[in-house]
């Protein structure tokens, strides 16, 4: 008997894994069987030529391919039933996060210049460092929008490469907002120190001394230390998470029921 009919199947893939994404690569197991018959009465297989046949399938952000076909018989107390069973799996093109990271290191670099931009200049400064740190926040953001709803690592979720790479950026980008206001007030402090001994002694508000303020005329130099130790810091992060990638959780094979 040859029995043919069209199907069409919403499937759900609880293995899925999200810790490598956006280069994640997942696998997803169909389970293909019939309760009603035993396997005395009807066996399930794929067709020899039918899973050869399906080439590779794109849709939107994703390819999907089968990689594993296969029949099995499983026993239960009321008999033994056969299966057909499949891996497909599914890979994630990353193009369009590539831009997200992209824009991303753009954003830092832009924030490092404020590094060279005169002390002085305060409304210039701020307005880079705040501009840049807000619109890598609002990167964090769209991304978390577009993701599916997933535990926190601190609620036993997995750590999410993309997430952990954005987050750092942004801090990167808090530090020269920081720094700034260090700097700014550094070199307050610096000219109070340096114009000391034509004061009089009484004023004893503009007079300085003791560790305190050897720590403030150190921030006055913050930006010249900055220039060559930010860009430093940041290319070692970068290849430090870029190297981690491995190392984030990831789906690498179809787990049968």
């Amino acid at each position: 008997v040859f029995w043919s009919r069209r199907m069409q199947v919403e499937m759900s893939c609880p293995s899925f894994n999200f810790g490598q994404f956006p280069f994640d690569v997942q696998h997803c197991q169909i389970t293909v069987g019939v309760y009603r018959y035993k396997a005395s009465q009807v066996t399930i297989s794929w067709m020899d030529d039918a899973i050869d046949a399906i080439r590779p399938l794109k849709s939107g952000l994703w390819s999907a391919s089968v990689v594993e076909a296969r029949s099995r018989e499983k026993t239960y107390s009321s008999g033994s039933y056969t299966y057909a069973q499949a891996c497909l799996r599914l890979e994630r093109s990353p193009g369009k996060y590539e831009q997200s990271i992209l824009v991303a290191i753009l954003l830092v670099m832009a924030s490092y210049t404020g590094f060279f931009l005169s002390v002085s200049a305060a409304p210039a400064r701020v307005a880079l460092a705040f501009l840049t740190f807000l619109m890598v926040l609002n990167n964090v953001n769209a991304v978390l929008k577009e993701m599916p709803p997933l535990p926190s690592a601190r609620d036993g979720g997995e750590q999410i490469w993309l997430l952990d790479f954005l987050v750092g950026t942004t801090i990167f980008n808090f530090v020269t907002l920081l720094e700034y206001g260090l700097v700014h007030h550094g070199v307050q402090v610096a000219a109070k120190v340096k114009a000391e001994p034509s004061i009089a002694s009484g004023s004893e508000e503009v007079r300085l001394s003791g560790w305190v303020t050897r720590v403030w005329v150190f921030c006055a130099k913050l930006d010249g230390i900055m220039r060559w130790a930010f860009p430093i810091a940041y290319i070692l992060f970068c290849i430090a998470i870029f190297a981690s990638l491995p190392a984030y959780s990831s789906n690498d094979a179809c787990i049968y029921a």
